[in-house]
């Protein structure tokens, strides 16, 4: 019998200031020494609800402060 085990990593910062860079980095990092990594970001502004928070973070929307928490815990 395998025993795997799992590691969480989490980046955070704020639009621009290098999340994204230092996550591809480290998942570059490491596919080279053999590690199985999945990278996610959030929010994932790919989906209909993240693009909505994309449009109310570049201020170009705006919602009730409940409605954008669930658009987030929606994402």
């Amino acid at each position: 019998m395998t025993v795997m085990s799992t590691l969480s990593v989490c980046l955070e910062g704020i639009d621009g200031s290098g999340t994204s860079t230092q996550a591809r980095r480290l998942g570059k990092g490491l596919e080279r020494s053999g590690i199985r990594r999945r990278v996610i970001h959030f929010p994932d502004y790919r989906t209909p609800v993240g693009r909505l928070i994309k449009r109310f973070l570049l201020r170009k929307t705006s919602f009730e402060a409940r409605a954008i928490r669930l658009l987030y815990a929606a994402n």
